[in-house]
């Protein structure tokens, strides 16, 4: 995903895009033989042809039924380029011509087959011209002595004005409390605009940012296991910690003590993983606040979702008035999941997570007693691979940290479970 993102952004930028073309224009040697193949009108069956597979070309030796499973990753990998050609019915192991049978009849409906694939290609413009992929498509006979014995289908694809893919990516977000699959466009948006905040900062730092500063976390490295083989990775994070966890837990209830262990007694149900503990991740990242939100903690853990779980000032006396926690619970439900969303692509943008990510999110009352306003997860069901594993679960500790060193204005704090406080 990263190498993909740096791809639409060289694309978007003209000038980038123009020094991406002329990397690509010492082929006009190559480029001649393989026009000249093109634009034959016929082809003898075994003969050898005096080229081989490179950027700009590629052969394929496939039966008809197969030409188009071949065509979306090789037509978007030509038009994301400079262009270049497809051969099918080549043998490019012993650089012969061999042909796919087919009677004459048949190519029409494959010729039309081939236009609809390539016409149904996801496409994101940052062009005002929105142009189609453009290409031509032909077969040409392979003769025998006296026959036509099969045909060579040969594609030239044009350098596309901005990006294709081959497919719509494999991402997906939860809409009306279904998983549905962003389309190319809406994942490239998401890319590439940069979440509040990021331009904002006064050191101007973005999405294109390569070397984080020092960020505000603080951890020592017996709380979290396997952290002294991580440490390489987790360079952003800052190493001079002197105290506790409990004292560093404690810090962010200096001016909400009475809460402290009501906030203890619902972490404390928590038996395994990573917490990571912030006054407001809205805030740290820009985002507006909210005057009722005391404490953010995201939860990592194997075996779960990723977990933001919202502790909310309360007031003793509304805690049996469900109609105003409900009203409550829904106003903050939009700040969670809008912060939860940034923090997402924040992950992929900063921290170069590459895999799903499923966020849970619970919103807990505080009052006299915990009271728990909102939980997504009894209402939305994510797929299997959504959930983190062990490995996935140490992969986004990492990205977390190289995103927030990129990004995040707050201080942080990482806790592992069980809380032994």
């Amino acid at each position: 995903m990263p190498d993909t993102v740096r791809f639409l952004k060289i694309i978007k930028n003209s000038e980038l895009k123009s020094c991406l073309r002329q990397s690509l224009l010492g082929k006009l040697d190559s480029d001649e033989i393989l026009a000249t193949f093109f634009n034959k009108e016929e082809l003898t069956y075994k003969e050898t042809f005096c080229f081989t597979i490179s950027k700009l070309a590629e052969v394929k030796m496939s039966p008809k039924e197969k030409i188009i499973e071949i065509l979306p990753k090789t037509v978007s990998a030509f038009a994301n380029t400079d262009g270049g050609y497809l051969f099918i019915g080549l043998d490019g192991d012993n650089q012969q011509i061999i042909g796919f049978e087919a009677e004459r009849s048949d190519l029409d409906h494959l010729k039309s087959e081939i236009e609809k694939c390539i016409q149904q290609l996801p496409v994101t413009h940052f062009c005002e011209e929105q142009e189609k992929i453009k290409y031509i498509c032909k077969f040409i006979p392979v003769h025998r002595p006296g026959a036509v014995c099969s045909y060579v289908c040969a594609l030239r694809v044009e350098r596309f004005c901005c990006a294709v893919f081959s497919a719509d990516p494999d991402s997906w977000h939860v809409e009306d409390s279904c998983v549905k699959r962003f389309t190319a466009e809406e994942w490239v948006k998401r890319q590439m605009d940069t979440p509040p905040g990021f331009s904002r900062r006064k050191d101007k730092r973005t999405l294109q940012s390569s070397i984080p500063p020092l960020c505000p976390w603080s951890w020592r490295a017996d709380d979290i296991p396997g952290i002294q083989q991580q440490s390489d990775h987790l360079s952003v994070v800052s190493r001079k910690v002197t105290c506790s966890p409990e004292a560093l837990f404690m810090e962010f209830f200096s001016e909400h003590e009475r809460y402290v262990e009501l906030v203890r007694t619902q972490l404390g149900s928590l038996r395994q993983g990573t917490l990571v503990i912030s006054k407001s991740w809205a805030l740290g990242i820009d985002l507006p606040e909210k005057q009722e939100v005391i404490l953010d903690v995201l939860h990592i853990s194997h075996d779960s979702l990723l977990t933001l779980h919202s502790f909310i000032r309360g007031d003793e006396e509304l805690e049996g008035d469900s109609t105003v926690l409900t009203d409550l619970g829904a106003k903050l439900k939009n700040y969670c999941k809008q912060t939860a969303l940034t923090l997402k692509q924040m992950l992929v943008s900063l921290g170069g997570y590459t895999r799903n990510i499923g966020f849970a999110i619970k919103i807990t009352y505080l009052g006299h007693r915990a009271v728990s306003l909102y939980d997504s997860s009894s209402i939305i069901s994510y797929p299997r691979d959504y959930y983190l594993t062990t490995k996935t679960a140490r992969d986004l500790v990492k990205a977390l940290a190289q995103g927030l060193g990129a990004a995040y204005q707050g201080k942080t704090v990482l806790i592992s479970l069980p809380l032994k406080f």
